[in-house]
């Protein structure tokens, strides 16, 4: 955890105060099961095209993903 405070420039007990606020959030019990949540999350989804649309003219639907904050890819979107 101390990387991360050094990267923020907060002290190390606010880093821990904030993971332990989000473990509960998550409805996890320690920072192991916050990655395997986090990395579940991460998987893409496929969104369909609206029911009637003809598909032959119509990109088929996006694919979307949902990141837990703190990723290395949610800190490059921002």
């Amino acid at each position: 955890m101390a990387p991360i405070a050094h990267e923020l420039l907060i002290s190390l007990k606010t880093v821990r105060n904030h993971v332990s606020n989000v473990l509960p959030k998550l409805q996890v019990a320690d920072r192991a099961a916050a990655i395997v949540r986090c990395a579940e999350r991460a998987r893409p989804t496929r969104t369909e095209a609206p029911a009637g649309e003809d598909r032959a003219r119509k990109a088929p639907g996006k694919v979307t993903s949902r990141r837990c904050l703190g990723s290395p890819a949610a800190r490059e979107e921002r």
